[in-house]
């Protein structure tokens, strides 16, 4: 499991919050880049409160 606090200005989503990035924008940076692609296949929950988000990544079952 991974959890990733504010994680709406770090990775793109769908997100309401302000900052957030848009898929368009993508990730922040190589490093953002480097983590979305090694998590992509993991199940995730996003939580909001309208300014911030959490993130929770799950490993698939493997």
């Amino acid at each position: 499991m991974l959890i990733v606090d504010n994680a709406n200005w770090f990775l793109p989503s769908r997100s309401r919050s302000p900052n957030s990035r848009r898929a368009a924008e993508g990730a922040a940076g190589q490093v953002w880049t480097a983590v979305l692609k090694a998590i992509q296949d993991w199940r995730s929950i996003w939580t909001s409160n309208g300014v911030w988000d959490t993130t929770i990544f799950f490993t698939p079952v493997r």
